[in-house]
């Protein structure tokens, strides 16, 4: 399968037919140079040239179908997102991933940067956008520091090739310390580091996308006990209750998050909303008609219900 460049103001073709790889994934210029990284549905990233198609280097490859890649302002680094869930992030001077992917959980449609450069972004279509922070100053960054940074910021631990583990609270907790040991001196490339609330709350989403309704529920414990008068999080909590038919202990989280907002109770009603949607797509039959039945339920007109 080949493919050609054009000028969009001439209509006119540029330098020679490029091999595209089977399956065609996106495409990003490169910035420093007159070549084009082209992404295959084969898992490769192939950099090729304008001129004559030829290929530069070798492929950069991925475990999975590729969904999108990416190119950083700077031009010095490549997001790639697969069907698996898994952003990788690309050092092209170096050609080597920093780090751990970044996992959604489930397949990616789309990847990309933020404007200034500051942050990763992947697209799923079951949960949306995720935003990751970009790494700075590589390559002022001592190796082992680089290291505790990327696993402090994203709370796993990479081991050997191909194996990625999630890190405990308490090993979190041991990284960060080490990590705080290098001083101010020198610069935190993945910025302020997560305190524990922070940390809890990464957990809980990711638990909660994944639908691991016990791990969610506690983290959601911990962040209760940190922050007991935020309704969503008592909210939240009854959501993990009802998703395992749990109703009694789901309905008495709701009733503490009800009194919790007052005469904003209108809030609660569009959760519901939200939950009976959900349920109704996952066809989750008895939860939906549990929570068909608490929406309906007349509440104060202090805002908008349906």
């Amino acid at each position: 399968m080949n493919g050609r460049l054009w000028n969009a103001d001439t209509g006119e073709p540029i330098g020679a037919e490029i091999e595209i790889p089977k399956g065609f994934a996106g495409a990003a210029f490169s910035v420093d140079s007159p070549s084009i990284f082209i992404a295959g549905r084969d898992g490769s990233v192939q950099l090729r040239g304008v001129e004559d198609g030829s290929l530069i280097a070798s492929p950069l490859m991925h475990p999975a179908e590729l969904r999108g890649i990416a190119l950083h302002p700077s031009g010095n680094f490549l997001l790639a997102g697969c069907i698996d869930g898994s952003a990788w992030l690309w050092d092209l001077k170096l050609r080597r991933t920093l780090g751990a992917p970044m996992v959604q959980s489930a397949p990616l449609e789309a990847v990309a940067f933020s404007q200034d450069g500051t942050r990763c972004l992947s697209l799923s279509r079951h949960e949306g956008v995720r935003s990751w922070p970009m790494p700075s100053g590589i390559n002022e960054l001592d190796i082992q520091q680089l290291k505790l940074q990327l696993e402090v910021q994203t709370a796993v631990q990479f081991i050997g090739n191909d194996v990625v583990m999630p890190l405990s609270s308490a090993e979190w907790q041991s990284r960060r310390e080490q990590l705080g040991e290098y001083g101010s001196a020198v610069p935190i490339a993945l910025g302020t580091p997560l305190d524990k609330a922070d940390w809890h709350e990464a957990r809980a989403r990711d638990a909660e996308q994944d639908h691991n309704w016990f791990a969610a529920r506690w983290h959601l414990d911990r962040l209760i006990e940190l922050d007991p008068n935020n309704w969503l999080l008592h909210a939240r909590r009854a959501r993990t209750r009802s998703s395992e038919q749990q109703f009694r202990q789901a309905a008495s989280d709701y009733a503490h998050a009800k009194e919790l907002l007052g005469q904003q109770e209108y809030r609660i009603n569009n959760w519901y909303r939200q939950r009976l949607w959900e349920t109704n797509h996952r066809q989750l039959d008895e939860v939906a008609a549990w929570y068909e039945q608490r929406w309906t339920q007349p509440v104060a007109s202090h805002g908008p219900t349906r």
